[in-house]
């Protein structure tokens, strides 16, 4: 583009210049006497400077050529980003070591305690763990406990594990229970036949007819 238009332009050039070489040499041949000259050479001159204004107009309301038309692009219908499935992921419940909640948790994840719970947790089909520290004053139904902190309230699971830094203080109703050396149960202890279906602790009021302290001791039923 850029060489065709300095090409132009050269070929605008050589017609002014040729028309005003003309046009001097005609003063030149007026000034001489030549009048037949002059006139040849004027008219001469007039010409180039005739054909270097035409060629000035077409440059600038010459037709401009269309550019090539672009091909039709297809619109992609991808998404923007990828489906997300719509299984959902349980969520885990912690209670941080600095807070204190009251009120009571169900859910079907995973509980942590690091904290002070006030309330009843009920998650029949996860898992809560007491760690050190941790405090829950309330009934407790899950299917797997473990407790390296303090619990005062009952407790219903097919699994406890009493760590050694555990305690209990309360009933408890289980099919398998482990007590780590230094971990303690002062309260009542039901064991749960397999086939039998536990019930919501929180309905559940046991008898403390009696009343068993394990405490240093290191044992599983």
């Amino acid at each position: 583009m850029f060489q065709r238009y300095t090409y132009l332009c050269s070929i605008n050039y050589i017609w002014i210049n040729t028309g005003c070489l003309l046009w001097l040499s005609a003063l030149i041949a007026r000034f001489l006497y030549l009048h037949n000259m002059s006139v040849v050479l004027g008219s001469c001159a007039f010409c180039a400077f005739a054909i270097y204004s035409l060629q000035e107009i077409t440059n600038m309301f010459g037709k401009k050529t269309d550019p090539s038309p672009m091909p039709p692009t297809t619109e992609s219908h991808e998404m923007p980003f990828p489906i997300i499935g719509k299984t959902e992921t349980k969520a885990n419940t912690v209670i941080s070591s600095d807070t204190t909640f009251e009120g009571n948790i169900v859910t079907t994840g995973m509980v942590s305690i690091h904290g002070i719970l006030h309330g009843n947790v009920d998650a029949e089909d996860g898992i809560i763990s007491v760690l050190q520290g941790g405090e829950i004053h309330g009934d407790v139904n899950c299917k797997n406990l473990n407790i390296d902190g303090q619990i005062i309230g009952q407790c219903q699971a097919e699994s406890i594990e009493i760590y050694a830094n555990g305690n209990i203080t309360g009933s408890i109703i289980y099919e398998k229970l482990s007590v780590k050396k230094g971990g303690a149960l002062n309260g009542h202890a039901q064991h749960m036949a397999q086939d039998t279906h536990r019930e919501n602790v929180i309905t559940f009021h046991a008898e403390m007819t009696s009343e068993p302290k394990f405490e240093n001791e290191e044992f599983s039923i």
